[in-house]
């Protein structure tokens, strides 16, 4: 179901991608709990629906407390702490708040050179996100 809700919203179905991913979140919830991986990732999908509809304010302040929650539970180098992070830069960078968005950007660079190597496609994205800025 994540990767059909993925897909629409990489189509620009973006109310039925946050329909399906609301629905995911519901379950997760009720089954594996507020903290559970899985669970973070899928808010952290919903707040990239957010930042999509143009809602940064409220995406960041989402991101913001996602994030904190996956550097507690997965710790600050995880892959889902690491896109729910480069979401916050995004979500930051779109209302002008630019510093701190890269700040955020070379931080998550910083850790994808560390864990991928400097060639990894991941690693390539992040510094391809900071240079937007």
């Amino acid at each position: 179901r994540a990767e059909l809700a993925h897909l629409h919203h990489l189509r620009g179905d973006l109310d039925r991608a946050g329909s399906e991913y609301a629905s995911i979140l519901a379950t997760q919830q009720a089954v594996l709990g507020a903290l559970h991986r899985d669970t973070l990732s899928t808010r952290s999908e919903l707040a990239g629906i957010r930042i999509s509809r143009g809602a940064l304010a409220e995406a960041a302040a989402e991101l913001r407390d996602i994030s904190a929650k996956q550097c507690r539970v997965l710790g600050e180098r995880h892959p889902h702490t690491s896109v729910t992070r480069s979401r916050l830069a995004a979500a930051l960078a779109g209302q002008g708040q630019r510093a701190e968005a890269r700040t955020i950007y070379e931080s998550v660079l910083r850790g994808r050179e560390e864990q991928y190597g400097p060639d990894h496609p991941d690693t390539v994205a992040a510094r391809k996100e900071l240079a937007t800025l």
